[in-house]
């Protein structure tokens, strides 16, 4: 990941380029944003009734950080980014059990600024990086069971939005992303789930750059 952060950095310097009218085009800055999310668990449940698919779709709050260099329309950052839980129910042919998941990104994120000539800017942008998911399954029929997983998986994403230059430092950060955090299995005596954890993100948070 540190490799990452060094080329994405040296990327951003050599597209530099003279600009009479700024006096700085070269900055660092630093960023906080908070989330609502639409998470997605679709995936596929197996069991003794044999094998369906499942759409549980819940919507939590989250939150992120990032730090990074801005070079006159380009931007490059390291962002962690932090979901709450959700809760998926479901039934099995002889059980009855509930699924948390939560997960945690260590993303490496490249944006363009579309220049305007005003305060208001547009952007995309786009990230790849790994993500850790946290999942749960607690069992209540027959059998009482609670068990616990961790995944790692690698992961990306796609964000379009816009920013609002308050001051010359501060930039108000209006956003939304899609973000693939892969997928995670579990097997059990009962049955076998597999769900895909995305994730459609509203972004809203401040930007300083210095």
């Amino acid at each position: 990941m540190k490799k990452l952060l060094l080329l994405g950095l040296a990327v951003v310097a050599f597209a530099n380029t003279a600009d009479a009218k700024t006096s700085v085009c070269f900055r660092p800055y630093a960023s906080v944003k908070a989330s609502y999310s639409k998470l997605d668990m679709d995936g596929k449940i197996s069991d003794a009734s044999g094998v369906y698919k499942t759409a549980k779709k819940d919507w939590v709050l989250g939150g992120s950080a990032a730090v990074g260099v801005k070079s006159c329309a380009f931007r490059a950052e390291f962002e962690y980014n932090q979901s709450a839980t959700a809760v998926d129910k479901r039934a099995f042919a002889y059980d009855y059990g509930k699924s948390k998941e939560k997960y945690r990104s260590y993303m490496f994120n490249g944006y363009f600024d579309i220049p305007t000539g005003t305060n208001f800017h547009p952007y995309v942008g786009a990230g790849i990086g790994i993500a850790r998911i946290r999942s749960s399954l607690t069992w209540w029929t027959p059998f009482a069971g609670d068990t616990r997983k961790r995944e790692t998986n690698l992961a990306w994403q796609a964000t379009a939005g816009f920013g609002y230059n308050l001051t010359r430092n501060w930039t108000l950060d209006i956003g939304y992303r899609y973000i693939d955090n892969g997928h995670i299995k579990w097997s059990t005596a009962d049955g076998n789930l597999k769900y895909d954890c995305t994730a459609h993100q509203i972004l809203a948070g401040i930007r300083y750059t210095f």
